[in-house]
């Protein structure tokens, strides 16, 4: 942003005064943004070279079947012990609670924060 708006202070105004810090400050930005990317990404390479390392020199192999295998496996558990449990306590037999009133879990939009109980009228 401060490249660009240098540049454009520089093409409209003939004695470029005012343009001159902008430039400056946005090319020494552009430098650090560059300088972290390559340092970011020398310990990124670094992290993966010493995992893989470690993985190769405790003679671990993961092959892609089990892999799935424990995928399919957790995929079903959390079907079994979270979705499953969640959607029978939410579909049962409405008990003592069915006959009070509902109120909305969270504000509805264009309401202003208000759930969908609440009036403007503030108590007298």
């Amino acid at each position: 942003m401060l490249l660009l708006a240098g540049y454009a202070f520089r093409l409209f105004d003939p004695d470029p005064v005012c343009a001159r810090d902008p430039v400056t400050f946005g090319w020494w930005f552009a430098a650090g943004a560059a300088a972290m990317v390559v340092i970011t990404t020398t310990g990124m390479v670094i992290t993966a070279r010493r995992d893989a390392s470690s993985v190769r020199a405790r003679g671990e192999r993961v092959s892609y079947g089990e892999a799935e295998r424990a995928r399919d496996a957790r995929r079903g558990a959390l079907l079994e012990r979270g979705i499953l449990p969640f959607l029978r306590e939410a579909l049962a037999e409405p008990g003592p609670a069915a006959e009070q009133p509902r109120t909305a879990r969270s504000p509805s939009p264009g309401r202003g924060g208000r759930t969908a109980g609440e009036t403007d009228r503030r108590p007298e």
